[in-house]
């Protein structure tokens, strides 16, 4: 979720900030010789003033057509020079639940979603209230990671903490912006390799049971349970 409002396009940033959004691009989505090709989708909106946030790339796994859609980035994609940072943050969730829910609908598929949002300022339009977008935040499920990054002296950096509840950067001037792009990459990196698949084969047949899985490590120790039903299991089932 990119700031396109007309305190980035005016100025010197642009070819900074698509510098590192395509290498953020390019750390993050495998290619297509890559063994995790396919695992992973992205898409790129961007915001300003204007009441709803506009698609750059639907989501996709190419990495080529991410990188290309960054390009086409000129000083005249935005004609309001405003900033609608809060609206952006709420609608950026809405857009990847729904992703998310489509994918859904095939149960051999288990999904997450991260949202990165960078701006250079606080939100200018004033069609949502901050409040409402951290409620928004607080609100998103628990499988959501939601990244900021911050340029410049014009950010309200506590605010920006608050939205990127998974990690906030701090890029002083457009120079640190590829460090500060790269940075949210490797927390985001960290975030996706965190999420394991169990497969688990009941000697059950019938009824409601529970499962617990119970994780140590060190000095730290962990536990999820949840309950299925078991009729209809019958022999066959196989680890893959």
């Amino acid at each position: 979720m990119l700031d396109l409002s007309g305190s980035i396009l005016n100025n010197a940033d642009l070819p900074k900030v698509k510098e590192a959004a395509t290498t953020f691009i390019e750390r993050t989505m495998p290619d297509a010789t890559d063994q995790l090709y396919g695992t992973r989708e992205m898409a790129v909106y961007w915001f300003d003033g204007e009441e709803s946030i506009h698609p750059l790339v639907s989501f996709t796994a190419e990495r080529d057509t991410l990188v290309s859609g960054i390009e086409s980035i000129t000083e005249d994609i935005s004609d309001d020079a405003s900033t609608n940072l809060n609206g952006a943050v709420i609608q950026g969730l809405s857009v990847m639940d729904s992703r998310l829910r489509s994918i859904r609908d095939d149960q051999d598929i288990a999904t997450a979603g991260s949202m990165v949002l960078f701006t250079d300022g606080t939100d200018q339009a004033g069609r949502v209230s901050t409040s409402a977008a951290l409620d928004s935040v607080n609100k998103a499920s628990s499988e959501h990671s939601l990244f900021t990054i911050g340029l410049g002296g014009e950010i309200d950096q506590d605010v920006l903490e608050s939205f990127g509840k998974d990690g906030f950067e701090l890029a002083e001037d457009s120079l640190e912006l590829n460090s500060s792009f790269l940075a949210v990459a490797e927390r985001l990196e960290a975030a996706s390799n965190s999420f394991y698949v169990l497969e688990y084969c009941s000697p059950k047949r019938s009824g409601e049971h529970t499962l617990e899985l119970r994780a140590v490590y060190e000095d730290k120790f962990g536990s999820f349970s949840t309950t299925f039903s078991a009729d209809g299991f019958s022999g066959g089932c196989a680890i893959e």
